[in-house]
């Protein structure tokens, strides 16, 4: 087999300038492209046509499809690698004073607790009320109070051994991102099989834009530490179900499961998402319920999914015995606190959520629009939902994995509308929908001549949003966080420069964003800044407020939408 005709001739070598390198690469490309070919249909396109250059897709697919695993994690890490010079921001200042403030005492319970922002006690309230963390107009007993002690415990881990230089933090999320990413194709290809189907969704999770502040946020290490293990849980979880596994090694396998699952809940609580995957794997793909009738399967999967259930029930005990949990916030919901409530919220979000989850712009651009906008487009993010679902009915109908893994998605992003809209929360949700994606991509590659108009519109719609917008949005939100800090940061530079040595009292008349006023006195103690003068803001609004002085001790302040409102209150 001779070379085929390319672009590799270097002036610098003698000849005619083509290296053996380069002649064994044309041979290889070469033989990637008729494997591909012959998988696509395409055995009589000769070979030099079939590949004109070596940046072919075929050639790229083979080329990562031995190491998938590791592919990923080098992408990953090459991606998001920026977020590593970012320093601290946003709610690391929080963890960061909370550190500091306790360097005296030592190791203490307050240490698993930087995730707790008001524990809605009147004193606690009143406290951050007079430091000018929480406004006026909070309601009473507002809370947001999560409980992740091992997330919190990593934090101090990395406090303890470099202090407040935040490279090394960074460094930690960073290669858990890496881990995350290579685990993720492990579970792919476990899933899915070892085709192209499996490396197309290792690829595409590895580079997907959401996935960007969990990476360069280190306050947000939670969601990465949830989703390792909480994978690892599906790992083990699969292994015990596989036919052929004597009962004590599946035993042992379950036992793992459920232990690392456990875990993944001590990091956060967006672990929940795993009990998606794990229901569905149970209705979908466990061996010894596959035969069975529907409604035989559906009391199989209850009877899998029942240690991981009381697991979550004693998890949810003790997070409610010891005082934690959310209240009076539409920021946060605490869906079995206020069922009704976060019904009424996931009407609007949860198809907020499927627009960024499987298509673009990510959801949380529905946060920022005003509300007869926000219902446009929860309306376009259903209308496009449904239209999505009727494309893959032909791939649901005859894949078993594809439903498995929609299902998974589908029911992993319904806890995340206790949250305002973010794809950020989207991490264990994207393992499915991505599955999705790349089986739906790779049989469309296989026959895409023959492929239907609307399915042509639904392989550009995905090729475009998590194979080119994604990797540049990866990059751009892993430091996203970042660039927001350093806009609050001038904003506190300049009170900061306001104020003099005589001041008390430093009053906001409007800050632009809530987090604006809050973060103030949060990122001044960790810093420790020069100045000794209380803080207060009477307003955060994009609108115009007007103030008035009724008496010496009084002001009337009118605002447009008012005062009572989110995030603050209901």
């Amino acid at each position: 087999m001779s070379a085929f005709p390319c672009s590799f001739a270097d002036p610098q070598l003698p000849g005619n300038g083509t290296s053996p390198l380069y002649v064994l690469m044309s041979k290889s490309i070469v033989e990637n492209s008729r494997s591909f070919a012959r998988g696509a249909g395409l055995d009589g396109i000769e070979a030099g046509v079939a590949v004109p250059s070596p940046l072919s897709v075929s050639a790229f697919i083979g080329a990562i499809s031995r190491r998938p695993a590791l592919f990923a994690f080098v992408v990953g890490l090459l991606l998001t690698s920026p977020a590593l010079f970012i320093g601290f921001a946003q709610d690391d200042w929080y963890f960061l004073s909370i550190f500091k403030a306790n360097d005296a005492q030592g190791f203490n319970s307050k240490l698993l607790n930087t995730y707790t922002f008001a524990d809605g006690q009147a004193s606690g309230n009143q406290a951050l009320l007079k430091s000018g963390v929480l406004p006026w107009w909070a309601v009473e007993g507002w809370r947001v109070d999560m409980w992740r002690p091992l997330t919190s415990l990593s934090l101090w881990i990395d406090y303890q051994l470099f202090g407040e230089q935040a490279f090394p933090f960074h460094v930690h999320s960073w290669l858990l991102y890496g881990a995350l990413a290579a685990l993720a194709a492990v579970w792919f290809r476990r899933t899915i099989g070892a085709g192209r189907a499996a490396v197309i969704a290792a690829l595409l999770f590895a580079i997907d834009g959401g996935h960007g502040v969990a990476a360069g946020w280190i306050a947000n290490r939670h969601a990465l530490y949830t989703a390792l293990f909480g994978i690892g849980a599906l790992l083990a979880h699969d292994r015990s179900c596989r036919t052929g596994v004597e009962f004590s090694k599946s035993v042992a396998w379950r036992a793992l499961a459920l232990a690392l699952f456990l875990v993944s809940l001590f990091f956060g609580e967006a672990a929940i998402g795993a009990l998606a995957y794990l229901a569905a794997y149970a209705f979908f793909i466990d061996e010894s319920a596959a035969s069975r009738k529907p409604i035989g399967r559906v009391a199989r999967a209850a009877i899998s999914l029942a240690p991981y259930l009381a697991a979550t029930a004693v998890w949810r005990a003790i997070y409610i015995a010891a005082g934690h949990g959310t209240w009076g916030s539409w920021l946060y919901i605490d869906p079995l606190a206020e069922p009704l409530y976060f019904i009424k919220e996931a009407l609007g979000r949860y198809p907020a959520l499927l627009v960024g989850l499987f298509a673009a712009p990510d959801s949380i651009v529905w946060a920022a629009l005003p509300g007869v906008w926000q219902a446009l487009f929860s309306a376009i993010g259903a209308a496009f939902a449904i239209w999505m679902l009727l494309v893959l009915r032909p791939l649901l109908s005859q894949s078993r994995e594809a439903r498995f893994l929609l299902t998974g998605s589908l029911l992993a992003a319904l806890p995340m509308c206790a949250t305002i809209p973010q794809d950020r929360n989207l991490m264990f949700a994207s393992l499915g929908a991505l599955g999705v994606v790349g089986l739906f991509l790779d049989r469309w590659a296989r026959a895409r001549r023959e492929s239907p108009v609307r399915a042509r519109v639904l392989a550009g719609v995905w090729l475009g949003a998590h194979a080119i917008i994604a990797p540049l949005f990866l990059v751009g939100m892993s430091v996203a966080i970042a660039v927001m800090d350093r806009g609050f940061q001038n904003s506190n530079n300049s009170v900061a420069q306001f104020a003099n040595r005589d001041t008390e009292l430093v009053v906001a008349v409007n800050t632009p964003l809530d987090l604006l006023g809050a973060s103030f006195p949060l990122a001044r103690a960790a810093q420790g800044a020069p100045g000794d003068f209380a803080w207060a803001w009477l307003s955060a609004a994009r609108m115009p407020v007007i103030v008035q002085r009724t008496s010496a001790h009084e002001l009337l302040l009118q605002q447009e939408d008012g005062f009572l409102r989110r995030p603050w209150s209901h």
